[in-house]
């Protein structure tokens, strides 16, 4: 089948395969989010270090969160992290939904015209993923007020049609593919493709991603520390843990990029190009 025919309506692998550059930016956005979470999990490390040595006490879960400054200190550091992983993620779901949008629209993009267009919006996506990371997740379960301000302000302000959690996957695209001058405008475009898609339309990729990564990381987890246990190896448990962060990083990133791949398709459809 052709993305010519109107009637037929590509997958998330085959949007994929036809879109260029898309496994490369799928595999850089692994990549990166691997790293960032080594990063910031050796800053995990150093933050206790210099909290036992400020309150002169050992490294011990109790005793630091017995402050209220370590508890502060850690909580803006799980914020941080959250905004690092966002802002890591999203130029190269930027670049995705680009390349997937503009190939859709019968104008298949250079490497180069993606690469443009993710630097031309890199702070209209950095304010979205500090936006992002604030106000859905755990963030908006342990700090509710700044979640409910954030959703206000540009949610139901800027949206009464859709909702929040409905509209979010569609900001990229339209980032990506638009040219808002703000992420007010961003959100509105957003949610007039959010609104005209019917409830519940569509497999849930991710969750169907999330479920299969987790099968594969519980699996090849088991495996490696059976292993490791029946021949005592220390390597082969080093890469008992390594394994189950690789498999989850890639699993949910994949998860994430075939439903961002069809929150594109569905964007640019309801765009009616």
């Amino acid at each position: 089948m052709s993305f010519d025919d109107p009637q037929y309506r590509p997958g998330p692998i085959a949007l994929l395969r036809s879109s260029p550059g898309v496994v490369r930016y799928t595999v850089g956005a692994a990549v990166s989010v691997a790293v960032t979470l080594v990063v910031l999990l050796y800053g995990y490390r150093v933050l206790f270090s210099l909290a036992s040595v400020a309150f002169g006490v050992d490294v011990v879960l109790g005793s630091v969160f017995s402050y209220g400054v370590g508890l502060t200190a850690l909580a803006a550091y799980g914020v941080f992290a959250l905004i690092a992983g966002y802002a890591v993620r999203l130029p190269f779901e930027a670049a995705i939904a680009h390349s997937i949008g503009r190939t859709l629209r019968g104008e298949p993009p250079s490497p180069r015209e993606t690469a443009s267009a993710v630097l031309e919006r890199r702070w209209l996506l950095a304010r979205w993923a500090v936006y992002r990371a604030l106000a859905t997740g755990v963030t908006a379960k342990f700090f509710g007020r700044v979640a409910g301000a954030i959703r206000r302000r540009i949610g139901d302000e800027v949206c009464e049609t859709a909702s929040w959690r409905a509209t979010v996957g569609y900001v990229t695209p339209a980032i990506a593919l638009e040219t808002p001058a703000d992420v007010d405008e961003a959100f509105e475009a957003a949610c007039e493709r959010a609104s005209s898609r019917r409830p519940g339309e569509g497999p849930p990729y991710f969750l169907l991603g999330a479920v299969a990564t987790t099968l594969l990381t519980l699996g090849t987890w088991t495996g490696l520390v059976v292993l490791s246990t029946r021949y005592d190896s220390a390597l082969v448990l080093t890469a008992a843990l390594y394994s189950l962060l690789a498999c989850l990083v890639l699993g949910f990133t994949v998860a994430g990029v075939c439903q961002l791949a069809v929150r594109t398709r569905d964007f640019v459809e309801s765009d009616g190009s």
